[in-house]
């Protein structure tokens, strides 16, 4: 999936600079697709208004792309506008009062519900082999000073001036084709206009290498693959500053991307790259990993997406059958905290897998409701009377956004858009700031419902079926074989005199035999897991702009598989928060001499019956002193208390428990170290954190290769 790399003014200028060329067919097709989808849905009758212009970075507010990826290229669609006509625009597509400013949430929730629905029709509309080749991606929100950012150097971003007499204001709907020989003419500009010094460009630089590579990845020769994959880590040496000598490594990248470029370019497009010496050179010193081993290449496919929906929506409904019979409970019996504490993070892991898949409603809804949760939890609300209510009801509404994007996953269609979602939310707003929820209609279909029947995909189910074993039969199996292995032993002991005591021996070698097999059923390999975990980290790194790589090793370390169902939900909580807490600003890296470029480290390994697995950054590690006085705060330990760094890193794992200046939407709650704790503790396993200030930080789980038997 690429992402649109450009912005729009909000208010056109007063004489834009009209394109000459004719708009392509493809993009004539989606300003018509546009104005269908908002008279459609929303009634607003949305038509062009002058003539397309260039984008420029000027007067930016909010944005919202997404990207129609071919297996050589993309177009990329957006609509970009200026805080006074987004806010017109979003208040006349959510029918809210004169006086009712939607929230920033809400503008580009409300232009990504758009483009999504523009692209999927876009898909539709072409041939059936066309649309088995497109794959639609998920939307890239743009705030501010965000979006002025993204202008791309030299690749040419359409911009269509696009009004409606329903709100004041004019809204541009973008465009710009991504081609391998335009990314490679961008990644030339980046290195030319910003040298070898400038690090947001070549950052960008790294990016764009790596949409080139998901482009060529069937097509390109392997010269041209290697010269590719072996330009990011000399760019990775300038922006770390640790080049020996950035001005030719420098000019290595430039020379290689022009020798590209023009092979690309000929009729010849297979022909045998030269690859410049400084390359060649460093290209092996990085094959190799700290310990010797090969690196893993992480290979992003359409099959672990879908299976990333399987799992959230598998974990999201059961999650869902929880809190159902919590409420149930929490009715006729009164609140008390650990089923709000159970309630909270519930929600809370389905707004965080939620937000990484961008579905918005599921998101929006789960924030908010989250959100009430913490005040009870808190003690400052109580859990009762229209609070009990309304999460009621957002659990009902959930577990139907969950069945539409389910519906929409297996069609391989856009999410749709509800209608009562916004109502709800708006009723949770009110009762969080203490007042009556507003009365509600009854909940209304999916407003993408509304869309004819022909122009729904109706490509065959996506997502695999999945068959539960309950985990009591396996132990009994386990149970059984066990006490058999034993009767067999004490049999095949019996006197050699006894005429049947070959037999029993070769019967005391089967059922070994069939126990050893029975355990290593259980046993599946990290590599799934860790490679979603990397995909993760490219998603937050651009969030939270910040320079960052996960480096993975020990992939093929295997372990029981119901293991794995309890720690994955750790480890998302932990990377996010590596990246989030751990990882620092570019400027801060620079400031402490550090490499630029942040590095989490993500390994397995076995060691007789236990699995380590280790999540270690090199960030700024972990505050002693803050996580002390916040834990007097609590009143988790008593002020003069004396504890050892081990003692004290402990600490975190309270629940509840957060040192975060600020909550963000990828963390700072203090609900991700207690599902660790809790989630770990139910494999059998414990966590070991070590820290060092300025250096970074360890997460160690250690965890039993298979389930432990539980003893009465």
């Amino acid at each position: 999936m690429t992402s649109l790399q450009a912005t729009s003014p909000g208010t056109p200028p007063d004489t834009p600079p009209d394109i000459s060329a004719p708009i392509p067919s493809q993009m004539s097709a989606a300003i018509d697709r546009l104005g269908e989808v908002c008279e459609t849905m929303f009634g607003l009758a949305l038509r062009p208004n002058g003539s397309p212009i260039h984008l420029s970075g000027a007067d930016l507010s909010y944005a919202a792309a997404i990207s129609v990826v071919r297996h050589n290229g993309s177009w990329e669609l957006g609509l970009f506008s200026g805080a006074v006509s987004s806010k017109n625009f979003t208040r006349a597509m959510l029918a809210l009062e004169d006086d009712e400013d939607p929230t920033d949430e809400e503008i580009v929730d409300a232009f990504g519900e758009i483009v999504n629905m523009v692209s999927g029709m876009v898909k539709r509309s072409r041939s059936e082999r066309e649309q088995s080749e497109i794959q639609i991606g998920v939307p890239l929100f743009l705030l501010g000073s965000d979006c002025s950012k993204m202008v791309p150097r030299v690749m040419e971003i359409h911009a269509q001036p696009m009004g409606c007499s329903d709100f004041e204001g004019s809204l541009l709907f973008v465009w710009c084709e991504r081609t391998p020989a335009g990314l490679l003419s961008e990644i030339a500009a980046e290195l030319e206009q910003g040298g070898r010094d400038d690090k947001l460009a070549l950052g960008r630089v790294l990016s764009l290498f790596d949409e080139l590579h998901e482009f060529l990845a069937d097509t390109a020769s392997s010269s041209m693959a290697a010269a590719i994959e072996g330009c990011q880590p000399l760019v990775m040496d300038l922006i770390n500053e640790e080049a020996t000598a950035a001005g030719s490594v420098h000019q290595a990248v430039t020379r290689t991307i022009a020798t590209i470029r023009s092979v690309l370019d000929s009729d010849h497009p297979h022909t045998e790259i030269t690859l410049p010496s400084a390359l060649v050179s460093r290209s092996l010193e990085v094959a190799k990993d700290t310990d010797g081993s090969t690196s893993p290449t992480v290979v992003e496919r359409d099959d672990e997406m879908l299976e990333t929906f399987q799992e959230f929506l598998e974990e999201s409904e059961d999650g869902l059958d929880t809190v159902d019979g919590v409420l149930m409970r929490l009715e006729t019996s009164g609140p008390d905290s650990e089923s709000i504490n159970q309630l909270f993070r519930t929600f809370h892991s389905i707004k965080g897998v939620s937000g990484f898949l961008d579905i918005n409603d599921v998101t929006a809804l789960a924030h908010t409701t989250e959100t009430l949760l913490s005040d009870c939890r808190d003690g400052r609300r109580e859990l009762a009377g229209s609070a009990l209510d309304v999460v009621f009801e957002s659990t009902a509404l959930m577990r139907r956004l969950l069945g539409d994007v389910r519906h929409a996953v297996e069609r391989n269609a856009a999410f749709p858009l509800r209608s009562e979602v916004h109502a709800l939310i708006t009723a949770l707003d009110a009762v969080i700031a203490g007042k009556d929820p507003p009365p509600r209609v009854a909940a209304s279909a999916p407003r993408s419902a509304e869309v004819k029947p022909t122009e729904v995909a109706t490509t065959k189910s996506k997502l695999k079926p999945v068959m539960k074993i309950e985990v009591d039969l396996v132990e009994d199996l386990e149970s059984q074989l066990r006490s058999l292995h034993t009767l067999s032993v004490a049999l095949g002991s019996a006197p050699a005199a006894q005429p049947v005591a070959a037999q029993l021996g070769e019967l005391a070698s089967l059922v070994h035999s069939l126990h050893d097999t029975s355990m290593r059923m259980r046993l599946v390999p990290v590599s799934s897991m860790f490679q979603k975990m990397a995909r993760m980290v490219r998603d937050l790194s651009k969030k939270t702009e910040k320079l960052t790589r996960l480096v993975l090793a020990g992939e093929e370390t295997k372990i029981a598989r119901s293991i794995i169902d309890k720690i994955g939900e750790p480890l998302v909580h932990m990377i996010r928060n590596a990246v989030d807490h751990g990882i620092e600003s570019t400027d801060e890296r620079r400031a402490s001499n550090k490499p630029l470029l942040g590095t989490i480290r993500l390994s397995a390994w076995q060691d007789n019956n236990s699995v380590f697995i280790e999540i270690r950054d090199d960030g700024k590690g972990l505050r002693r002193e803050a996580i002390l006085a916040k834990a007097i705060e609590k009143n988790l330990i008593s002020e003069g208390a004396t504890l050892d760094d081990s003692q004290v890193f402990q600490l975190i794992l309270a629940p509840g428990f957060s040192t975060a200046p600020k909550v963000t939407a990828i963390s700072g709650r203090g609900v991700g170290m207690d599902v660790v704790k809790k989630n770990i503790e139910a494999a059998g396993g414990e966590i070991e954190i070590s820290s060092t200030p300025g250096a970074g930080c360890s997460f160690r789980l250690v965890l039993p290769l298979i389930p432990r038997p539980v003893t009465h």
